[in-house]
């Protein structure tokens, strides 16, 4: 089965045992699990959704999606591996859970060679999101406030994220305050209620911005 190395949104297969083949060739001998690696609403489980939809109309399959969700894709990636290499089990994840989760992991329970790597299904581009009426246009005003003594609290849904953080804070040699969140919805909620000044998102901001309540600081 050929594969695509990715970023963004991914498909993965689990691999121990499985069989080169192809859509024409080959039929599921059983429902198909799309296992979805993040919480439903977000983006990771809307092109899941959308793709399991499609599979089903365009072969006659039973595709059924579920959200498993927990630790960045950890959780799913997991469940994948459990599951027997019939192609009945497919994950939808980010590339974040396959990088950056089994590097920081002490003790990783799987390894990229743990699955087969079927497609890239979307590119989404991550932002640094700020209410509109704080005046901030860029980071370099964050920074500025941070310089003249304001607390600035930073919302993170990963921990690469808050590293992230962390890493944008040292460059711009001030210090926030991380707050861990979840999901990309967690932080633009924090950020509208006034509870977390600045966040990372990744599209959930996009009403938001259109509607000239948020502003987009950075992109990445």
């Amino acid at each position: 089965m050929k594969f695509t190395m990715f970023k963004g949104a991914v498909a993965a297969l689990a691999l121990a045992g499985a069989t080169t083949a192809t859509a024409e060739d080959w039929t599921p001998e059983g429902p198909v699990s799309v296992m979805i690696a993040f919480q439903a609403g977000g983006g990771a489980d809307t092109m899941g959704r959308l793709l399991a939809q499609e599979l089903a109309e365009r072969n006659g399959w039973e595709v059924i999606p579920e959200n498993v969700t927990g630790r960045g894709g950890a959780a799913m990636a997991e469940a994948l591996l459990e599951q027997p290499a019939d192609g009945l089990a497919i994950g939808i994840t980010v590339s974040e859970a396959f990088t950056y989760n089994i590097q920081a992991a002490r003790n990783p329970s799987y390894s990229l060679d743990d699955f087969t790597y079927l497609s890239t299904i979307t590119g989404s581009q991550m932002g640094i999101i700020a209410r509109a009426d704080r005046g901030w246009s860029t980071l370099a005003d964050v920074a500025a406030a941070a310089q003249a003594g304001e607390d600035i609290s930073f919302g993170a849904m990963s921990q690469k994220l808050a590293d992230a953080a962390y890493v944008i804070g040292n460059a711009l040699d001030v210090e926030f305050t991380t707050v861990m969140v979840k999901g990309g919805r967690g932080g633009l909620n924090g950020v509208v209620a006034e509870d977390i000044d600045i966040a990372w998102a990744a599209g959930v901001q996009t009403p938001g911005i259109k509607a000239g309540d948020i502003v987009n600081l950075v992109s990445a």
